[in-house]
């Protein structure tokens, strides 16, 4: 491994004569402490070291200086600024220079030459570039005041560990996405709504229970003894055997129309909509209308990176005299104070944005359940060839078609934060004639079946059987669903373990370097200058490692 030899500085900065640093008699030492009082070079030696490994100094550069500002103000033209760096490798020494020659129009122009060049010194350099080799007053500053998770994600970076936290990250979002994915939602709302299906029939014959395939099962073996014939239904082979067998003996024409009229009842019965619905949906618009109607709301949005940016430049430069934003003359504590006070009231509008986007997605959900049982009932009943249906099929599209704007207008929001339209009282009123119009067509179904003249034992069999039908296919579709959300399911729970061990990997890393940085060093502290930023920088050691 290469050592540290020789650093001589000559015209940079504030180094006006040379100065050369000669560490040959020390190349077993592991530290090196600079120390002076406030304006005499400090800075002026780590900005040349900087230069050297980066083509730049950076704190200069966002302050708009140009590359001849780094010469000493006394260093004559027609001589060369020049950084040295020696090592006990040959092949990776430097010297670097910085000179004035003169442009088309006699202006003087700076220009960069190497000197010496060691042959492996290029490869060298792009290796170093990527290392911190300048850590500033506000560097640590920002390190200490950073959150646990920030440090851990800083100190991930510096011991090359920063593939595990870009990784997770990577994980996590890819888990937020499935998460949020529309097919997932849409599923997990069917499920609830075929959950409710399934109640519907089952409650009156066995009560209330959660076990689904236990309460669908013993519901239907009642309703086949209710009903006769058929075997005994154990599972859901048998359930499906025993509606065969049924319908097979119910296969007469007077059966057959008593069956559909009250099948088409059942279906269209449970198309009625929750009018709690369209009240979510404008409580949501006027919360999404409280927040954009903040003082300049959208403006400070599109302006927090901004602020954001301003902040982090102000912070590393505390010497800066001008806004990094407008250049204006500054008091820096005020304008610091001022910019992250702002920054915390983006934090809390972030927030409640947030928070207005899960609300959003959960009426977003029910929503589209609702225009998916609505197209499915338009469907059904076009098909069902019973009497008097226009009116009814023109208030349920308009109500569709009312629901359809109303997920667009959420998606637009999800999108990028913009109005909600709430739901005017004429559009609701559409849900109302919907209603109407539902109960019509259900009165009108039911004289059909009054017409049929049955007894009430053919009425409370064609009855049972219509459950017995319906409650099957509500039990298959929710197996269905349920295989769909399972396989979602198992991808989120294998990412979620995933995020977990490699953040568990993460903190063993963390304290693992902690534990050698405790073991080496048993005394690292900073004293720092109020104004000018650092005093001095001392390293101790349990074991005498020289400087």
């Amino acid at each position: 491994m290469a050592k540290l030899s020789r650093i001589t500085i000559y015209g940079f900065r504030g180094i006006r004569n040379e100065l050369q640093i000669n560490l040959q008699p020390h190349t077993n030492a592991l530290n090196l402490v600079l120390s002076g009082e406030n304006g005499k070079g400090k800075s002026s030696f780590v900005d040349a070291l900087e230069w050297f490994f980066h083509d730049t100094v950076s704190h200069l550069r966002r302050e708009g200086c140009q590359e001849n500002a780094y010469r000493h103000y006394r260093l004559p033209d027609n001589e060369e600024a020049f950084v040295r760096i020696e090592t006990t490798d040959t092949t990776i020494n430097g010297d670097k220079r910085l000179s004035l020659v003169q442009d088309a129009n006699n202006n003087p122009r700076p220009r960069v030459r190497w000197q010496t060049r060691g042959a492996n010194l290029d490869n060298h350099l792009t290796f170093s570039r990527s290392e911190n080799i300048i850590i500033r007053h506000a560097q640590l500053k920002d390190f200490i005041n950073k959150t646990k998770t920030e440090k851990l994600n800083a100190v991930s970076s510096i011991i090359g560990f920063d593939v595990v936290p870009q990784t997770r990250d990577t994980l996590t979002r890819v888990k937020n996405g499935l998460t949020n994915d529309q097919t997932y939602l849409r599923a997990e709302g069917s499920i609830a709504e075929k959950v409710r299906d399934i109640f519907r029939i089952t409650e009156p014959i066995m009560g209330s229970t959660t076990d689904i395939p236990s309460v669908v099962f013993g519901s239907a073996e009642v309703m086949r003894q209710q009903i006769g014939g058929g075997i005994e239904i154990t599972d859901l082979e048998t359930y499906r055997q025993c509606l065969g067998v049924i319908a097979f003996e119910d296969n007469t024409v007077a059966r057959q129309q008593s069956l559909s009229y009250r099948q088409h009842h059942s279906q269209i019965s449970h198309l009625r909509l929750d009018e709690r619905l369209l009240q979510r949906y404008n409580s949501f618009a006027e919360n999404v209308k409280a927040l954009l109607e903040k003082s300049d709301i959208l403006e400070k949005l599109v302006l927090s990176q901004l602020y954001q940016t301003g902040a982090e430049i102000l912070e590393i430069n505390p010497e800066m005299k001008s806004c990094p934003l407008c250049g204006a003359e500054i008091n820096y504590q005020e304008l610091l104070d001022h910019i992250r006070n702002e920054l915390e009231g983006f934090k809390e509008i972030s927030l409640n944005q947030e928070s207005l986007k899960k609300e959003g997605a959960e009426v977003l959900t029910d929503l589209n359940a609702t225009i998916t049982v609505l197209t499915k009932g338009l469907s059904y009943v076009a098909g069902a060839k019973l009497p008097e249906i226009d009116a009814w099929m023109r208030s349920c599209d308009l109500v569709r078609t009312l629901l359809a704007k109303s997920v667009k207008n959420i998606n637009d929001f999800l999108t990028k934060p913009s109005s909600v339209i709430s739901v005017t009282d004429d559009e609701v009123q559409l849900v109302g004639n919907y209603q109407t119009e539902t109960d019509k067509l259900l009165n009108e179904i039911q004289d059909l079946i009054n017409g049929l003249k049955e007894t009430d034992e053919e009425s409370a069999r064609a009855t049972t059987t219509v459950n017995f039908r319906s409650l099957l296919e509500h039990y298959e579709r929710w197996l269905s669903l349920c295989e769909q959300k399972q396989r979602y399911d198992i991808q989120i729970a294998a990412l979620d373990t995933m995020i977990r061990a490699l953040e568990q990997t993460e903190r063993n890393e963390f304290n693992n370097v902690l534990n050698h940085i405790s073991a080496d060093v048993n005394d690292f502290y900073v004293c720092l200058h109020p104004d000018e930023g650092f005093d001095q920088l001392k390293l101790s050691s349990t074991q005498d490692r020289g400087l």
